[in-house]
């Protein structure tokens, strides 16, 4: 059985010896890239993947879509990377291939932002041989099967899965791949576990024996709350600094974008957090879906329970076209603007109107960058006249 320092003597060993590859090499995370994608896309691999996906029609995809932005599956109860951490699981048709660096190299290659996707919930049975007090224990005392795969265990969150493992794990892909963060999945745990490990750290935190009831008025089930958060938020910290030491750039992801329906704090939670993932579905019944937002709320004006309107960033245009809102004129459903030629004659043009940016429009066909429109005086001229304009001095609100 390995002991916790041989574990960690030989996933350091490992880490230092891992190749880092020519994508890390050749890339650099821009400071700030978390809030350019406008598009994400996410590609999750189960274990036969590797040697029979096919690479080129996932980049086509990306491409297809504009996608700005990747989240691909890398590791933690499965790697899909030649891992070199003791008992990090590799996928049985993995090889000698490297799917999840094809794909981040590829994704670079189209300008996409990278991040790595780990999943720590779970263990094979090497892992639980070595290590069966990271395994998550129920209330009765025996140690938890996954409900999903029954082959694989249930790990702890809050104990050394989490703090050690997890910890090298995360290091070793943002040093071989340099991808622009690490977004874990199912991090947070699923439901209380009583191993010997939270037994041991509640009850030098409170005092208590972890509560057996969700009684709210039990003095432990209170400060098992505080506890569980605390920790939560501790492992959070220890990821995120630990890949800004290797990417100053990256960051650490967590999938808790919960809102009000979080068990964490969601303000410590937007203090920590430069981007958050919601994942959320389309609700069937209604159509409707549930976002998550973070924005700031000096002196707390905003209250939970209140409305307000919200006006968000849903797409971005590049090399976008607009024009004095002044200048369009609307007949019958069409849009039209006056042009200046070459020759200083008035042309009519019919043009396709976006939407509208303060007291801007953009323009989606029927002008070009470098053509000239009359912004006033637009109702007194007709086409074929000969005009003598003027270049606008004074500034529209809103126009840069």
């Amino acid at each position: 059985m390995n002991t916790r320092r041989t574990f960690l003597k030989a996933a350091g060993a490992a880490a230092i010896s891992s190749p880092i590859s020519s994508a890390a090499d050749r890339y650099s995370t821009p400071p700030g890239w978390f809030d350019k994608p406008m598009r994400w896309a996410q590609l999750v691999f189960v274990e036969d993947d590797p040697g029979r996906f096919d690479l080129q029609f996932w980049l086509d995809y990306f491409r297809r879509t504009h996608s700005d932005a990747a989240c691909l599956a890398g590791g933690g109860y499965m790697a899909f990377y030649p891992t070199r951490i003791p008992l990090h699981y590799r996928s049985r048709f993995l090889g000698s291939g490297d799917p999840f660096g094809d794909l981040v190299n590829g994704c670079r290659k189209l300008g996409m932002h990278v991040i790595a996707r780990t999943d720590p919930h779970a263990a094979h049975q090497d892992l639980y041989d070595a290590h069966p007090d990271w395994i998550a224990v129920d209330a009765n005392g025996n140690k938890r099967r996954h409900w999903a795969n029954p082959e694989l265990w249930v790990t702890c969150a809050l104990g050394p899965m989490n703090f050690e493992f997890m910890t090298e794990v995360t290091k070793e892909i943002v040093r071989m791949y340099g991808v622009d963060g690490v977004f874990s999945n199912r991090w947070a745990g699923h439901g209380q576990c009583f191993c010997e490990h939270c037994r041991r750290n509640f009850e030098q935190f409170s005092g208590y024996d972890l509560p057996r009831s969700n009684d709210p008025h039990d003095p432990a089930r209170r400060a098992y709350i505080v506890w569980h958060e605390q920790r939560l938020f501790e492992v959070w910290r220890l990821w995120d600094s630990e890949i800004r030491k290797i990417n100053p750039n990256a960051r650490f992801i967590a999938n808790s974008g919960g809102g009000a329906l979080s068990e964490l704090d969601m303000k410590t939670v937007g203090e920590l957090s430069d981007i958050l993932f919601a994942d959320r579905q389309v609700d069937q019944t209604t159509g409707a879906i549930l976002l998550t937002a973070q924005f700031p709320n000096p002196g707390n004006v905003l209250r939970p329970g209140e409305y307000a309107k919200v006006r968000a960033i849903i797409a971005s245009q590049h090399d976008a076209l607009l024009i004095p809102q002044r200048a369009v004129t609307e007949l019958q459903g069409n849009y039209l603007v006056a042009v200046v030629n070459a020759e200083n004659k008035v042309e009519i043009a019919n043009v396709k109107v976006g939407d509208r940016v303060g007291a801007l429009w953009l323009i989606n066909e029927g002008l070009t960058a470098g053509q000239r429109v009359i912004a006033d005086g637009s109702m007194k001229v007709r086409s074929g006249m000969q005009v003598n304009p003027k270049p606008r001095t004074a500034a529209i609100p809103g126009e840069k």
